[in-house]
């Protein structure tokens, strides 16, 4: 409880010093929450092929798993690096899109 505490003082700090900044993180940790599903998968994924793969636990290395670690391990790789701009992407056009709102002048129109 004192830690959430914490946390939603120093967002408040954050917001209050930076806003573009801090809605641009919280649109990441957004992305990177709805990613959290998948890149469990991939690692239990990668695990296993491992596993069939390079030990001994489940029948002895088998060549056919090794193939398909490389293979998973490539394909992983690749998209991370697409997702990694992407989230760049999000936190910097959400960092510029509240740092234009909030620089916007108001003019009172007679």
């Amino acid at each position: 409880m004192i830690f959430r505490v914490l946390q939603i003082r120093k967002m408040i700090r954050e917001g209050k010093e930076d806003p573009g900044k801090f809605a641009g993180g919280q649109a990441g940790d957004l992305f990177m929450g709805l990613l959290l599903m998948p890149i469990i998968s991939a690692v239990l994924l990668l695990g296993g092929l491992f596993i069939l793969g390079y030990t001994p636990l489940l029948g002895g290395p088998f060549g056919f798993f090794k193939f398909f670690f490389w293979l998973s391990i490539f394909c992983v790789f690749f998209f991370f690096m697409i997702l990694r701009k992407v989230y760049k992407m999000i936190k910097n056009t959400t960092k510029s899109a509240v740092n234009d709102t909030i620089k916007v002048e108001s003019k009172v129109v007679e």
